[in-house]
């Protein structure tokens, strides 16, 4: 019985009340009893409405203005005790409540300026229309916190005249006391108005009016208060000093933010805020420019950064796929990358790209390319203008073109396969990708598509024909700075390396005539060389030399510009262009 009754009572110790901060290390070791004494909690159990005491947790470390709860397990909660506030972060094996009850303001002569939270205590002023002030400096011009400074006020002397009333002198501290006439006192009570916030660029434009009675000289700077939630507390503001306007960037995306505005005066006094207003951001924008080079079996994107900057760009994200999007690889570039380089890319490959600007795990909208590594890629593109443009002729052009394209397709020689159709914002814009392997005749291929896309009838729509244009994609380039010099009854043809492509240059075509091209010779030039000999060339001959670049699949560039130079004895240079036909 005695036994029992011992029990009972160190039970109930437990749940009368939690030990002290003096009492709790020793109250850990006997409760806990051998186990680990950083387990040990007495937290108040929201199942059984009373205080429990554990070791069974693992300690974990809470946010300012929380304290720990139990709920089957322990769980953040704001501080349960009326007037109690937590500001820096708590253990739940540490403490039971959050540790600070809030000052009062209850002084002669103090009133509450602001309540505080959950992380900060409260603030007081002087009741300044009463004619109280300040005893001593304070941190902040407009309130004091009892908990960090000496917050007593005192009863000045001075006396307002009728229809004036007292503001609190915090600048200079003097026995004095400004008093201001019951307009301003009246506009304090106001506040600004005609609070607008509106997008300008780059920059979101915060501007503000105020009664023109009020003299400048008093007006210390502005204060613009903005966030994010629906909560006021912890917003540090921004200062401003004379303007009546600010320019904020960068901003987050996909958000609300709530904005206004007051003004405090060199006295100390803030007044009223104004209207609230409110701005929602959109997606970041999107990179502009981006392109894909293809050089020596090597991939280069090129982008440029978005044009708007109103929202922080933080990095881009770069997808790839090699698969039509089955699979992909997602790679972070930072901010300030606008190219990224692959290499050892194979061929007949389609590599789709998207790009996307990121802020805050929000992406732009995404900019696509795709890039074919295969031979015989065309890329083509109609225009047609309409009197009217809605998304259903869009979509009905778009569609027609396409079957037009495959028609097309269908009765040339080879094989052609359409790859992918797009059509553009704006005008009437369809783009598309097809491939034709055995048949390379580019002319053909172009005059057979224009003359189908010529139409200027679409179902029920009438359309009128811009442009069409045909691309042939990793098509060799010719080689640069061809020239000829006459050297002993011969002609010395050399050149430079041509501008780089995706598939690396097999050889070069060195392409002659020496009868103004009724007839010509070509000899075929190793890809190490960058010159070839004329020989047996009689004195006064002309020749007319092209040199192209030949790739694999017997694919070659266009011809370089023609040169041409007259044998006229030894050692003698002539060059001849032939688009100018100057010497």
């Amino acid at each position: 019985l005695i036994l029992h009754v011992m029990s009972c009572a160190v039970f109930s110790y437990g749940i009368v009340r939690c030990p002290s901060k003096s009492e709790w290390r020793l109250r850990a070791s006997w409760f806990c009893n051998g186990t680990d004494t950083k387990k040990y909690a007495c937290l108040y159990n929201a199942l059984q409405l009373d205080y429990e005491e554990s070791c069974k947790f693992q300690p974990v470390i809470s946010g300012n203005g929380v304290q720990y709860v139990i709920h089957v397990y322990p769980n953040p909660e704001p501080c349960r005790k009326h007037g109690s506030y937590q500001p820096f972060a708590l253990g739940s094996n540490v403490s039971s409540n959050c540790v600070f009850y809030k000052s009062t303001c209850t002084e002669e002569g103090q009133v509450l300026f602001r309540p505080g939270s959950h992380s900060h205590d409260l603030t007081c002023r002087c009741d300044f229309e009463l004619g109280f002030g300040f005893v001593g400096e304070t941190q902040n011009t407009c309130d004091c916190i009892p908990s960090k400074e000496d917050c007593s006020c005192y009863l000045k002397k001075s006396q307002c005249k009728p229809k004036h009333n007292f503001l609190a002198d915090f600048v200079g501290r003097r026995s004095s006391v400004i008093i201001l006439s019951g307009l301003i006192a009246a506009f304090i009570l106001i506040g600004p108005y005609n609070f607008k916030v509106n997008l300008e660029g780059d920059f979101v434009r915060l501007s503000w009016s105020i009664s023109d009675k009020v003299p400048n000289d008093d007006i210390k700077n502005y204060k613009i208060y903005n966030t994010l939630n629906n909560s006021w507390s912890s917003i540090k503001p921004i200062l401003v000093k004379k303007e009546k306007f600010y320019l904020l960037t960068p901003l987050l995306p996909k958000k609300t933010y709530r904005f206004k505005v007051s003004v405090c005066f060199k006295n100390g006094v803030e007044s009223k805020c104004s209207k609230e207003e409110t701005f929602n951001t959109e997606l970041p924008s999107q990179p502009q420019s981006f392109e894909i080079c293809g050089e020596n079996r090597k991939l280069l994107l090129l982008w440029e950064p978005p044009k708007n900057n109103l929202i922080e760009l933080e990095y881009y994200s770069l997808k790839m796929s090699t698969d039509d999007w089955a699979s992909s690889k997602v790679i972070r570039l930072d901010n300030n990358i606008l190219k990224y380089e692959i290499k050892d890319t194979k061929e007949d490959m389609d590599y789709r790209f998207e790009l996307v600007a990121c802020s805050n795990s929000v992406n732009s909208l995404p900019s696509n390319k795709t890039y074919h590594t295969r031979h015989g890629t065309y890329g083509a593109g109609v225009i047609y203008a309409t009197d009217s443009l809605t998304e259903d002729i869009k979509d009905f052009v778009k569609e027609e073109v396409v079957k037009e394209v495959v028609k097309v397709c269908n009765g040339l020689p080879g094989d052609q396969t359409l790859l992918e159709s797009s059509a553009s914002d704006g005008s009437i814009v369809v783009e598309f990708t097809f491939i034709s392997e055995d048949f390379n005749e580019k002319k053909v291929l172009h005059e057979s598509l224009k003359n189908a896309l010529q139409k200027r009838v679409f179902g029920p729509w009438t359309v009128h024909f811009k442009k069409f244009w045909l691309k042939r994609f990793n098509d060799p380039s010719p080689p640069q700075l061809v020239y000829a010099s006459s050297v002993e009854n011969g002609v010395l043809v050399s050149w430079k390396e041509p501008i780089c492509t995706f598939f690396k240059t097999k050889e070069y075509v060195v392409e002659y005539t020496r009868n103004d091209w009724i007839s010509k010779e070509e000899i075929t030039v190793p890809v190490d060389m960058n010159s070839f000999f004329i020989t047996k060339v009689l004195p006064s001959a002309k020749i007319q030399v092209k040199v192209y670049t030949g790739i694999c699949h017997s694919i070659r560039s266009l011809p370089s510009l023609e040169v041409s130079t007259v044998v006229e004895g030894k050692n003698t240079t002539f060059y001849y262009y032939a688009d100018t036909g100057k010497t």
